[in-house]
């Protein structure tokens, strides 16, 4: 081979290796031996796939999704969307699986909180989820959806000091966010401390006195300081509310077996 044709075959490389990378891009793996796809007819699997999904339609955007990922294995959009579909029909531990995957790749890995936990406290993995939303949290301090996530997780491991330190900071950011606040007023009341929890949730219930949640732990605080007859204010109204919360029968037989606050 001639000087100059060396050199043209050295230049030819790197634009013969471009076209392959770019085509590659286009092709969208199968079964062994199945043809590619045109540009085109991959830009229509892409809106098949959003209008499938958008539709409900989790099965067959599953399949459409799969073959998208197949052709970009780490690309963040289709990890995403698998993740969703997955959830969408239980498949929780392939959920999980795309969103692990989602984290390592995203641009904003932040967009998988708080479904990531949530997936793994559907399984009941509470050592996985704590640490997911740990992670959801260290992604930015101040998103108070991630601090109550966080800090619920924290209460649910029995570390009633932690959590009560972590809703205590999202209630600074956030005031008027309802949900922080009656998980202050839990975790005093873990902690022994009926008044500073009545305190609080009672600023929760000026807002809202439907807050059933709020209603249990203001009960219980009333029933844990002596109060015998606000705590069945606060119980039965709660109770009314929803029939189905095991925990105000499971107050209101207590308050029963400690002389009814009547």
């Amino acid at each position: 081979m001639s000087q100059g044709n060396s050199i043209a075959a050295r230049l030819a490389l790197p634009t013969v290796a471009l076209a392959v990378f770019y085509w590659s891009l286009f092709t969208v793996p199968g079964q062994p031996g199945s043809a590619t796809v045109t540009a085109e007819e991959f830009r229509e699997l892409v809106e098949q796939s959003k209008a499938l999904l958008g539709a409900g339609k989790y099965d067959e955007a599953l399949e459409a999704y799969s073959r998208l990922h197949q052709s970009d294995p780490d690309n963040h959009v289709y990890l995403r969307e698998l993740a969703t579909v997955y959830g969408s029909l239980n498949r929780t531990k392939d959920e999980i699986h795309m969103w692990e995957l989602f984290l390592d790749h995203a641009p904003l890995p932040e967009e998988a909180c708080p479904y990531i936990g949530m997936a793994y406290q559907k399984l009941a993995m509470v050592e996985q989820a704590l640490k997911a939303f740990e992670r959801c949290h260290e992604f930015d301090h101040n998103n108070t959806d991630a601090i109550f996530n966080y800090a619920l997780a924290v209460e649910r491991q029995g570390d009633f000091a932690q959590a009560e330190k972590l809703y205590r900071q999202g209630v600074e950011i956030q005031p008027d966010y309802l949900d922080l606040r009656t998980g202050l007023a839990r975790a005093a009341l873990h902690q022994g401390h009926p008044e500073q929890a009545s305190r609080e949730v009672a600023k929760v219930l000026q807002k809202e006195a439907s807050n059933v949640d709020a209603l249990l732990v203001a009960g219980l605080a009333a029933l844990n300081s002596g109060d015998g007859a606000s705590a069945r204010r606060y119980l039965e109204q709660g109770a009314k509310l929803a029939p189905n919360y095991e925990d105000f029968k499971t107050a209101l037989a207590r308050l029963e077996r400690q002389g009814g606050g009547l």
